[in-house]
């Protein structure tokens, strides 16, 4: 099957995708600083924030 959940075959799948690793990569490079945070600590957090821009929680 090709229309499952995590099927990034088709261009705008793949735009979608690049577009928020993009992002995710450009938040932690702006908030990594090795001598305040561990740079695993700071991918984590930029994670988590990302994951809340994209798959928000539905109250």
């Amino acid at each position: 099957m090709n229309n499952g959940l995590r099927n990034a075959d088709n261009d705008l799948s793949q735009v979608f995708t690049g577009g928020v690793f993009d992002t995710l990569a450009d938040l932690f490079t702006s908030r990594r600083d090795p001598r305040v945070r561990d740079s695993a600590e700071v991918l984590y957090q930029t994670g988590k924030y990302i994951a809340g821009l994209v798959l928000p929680l539905q109250m």
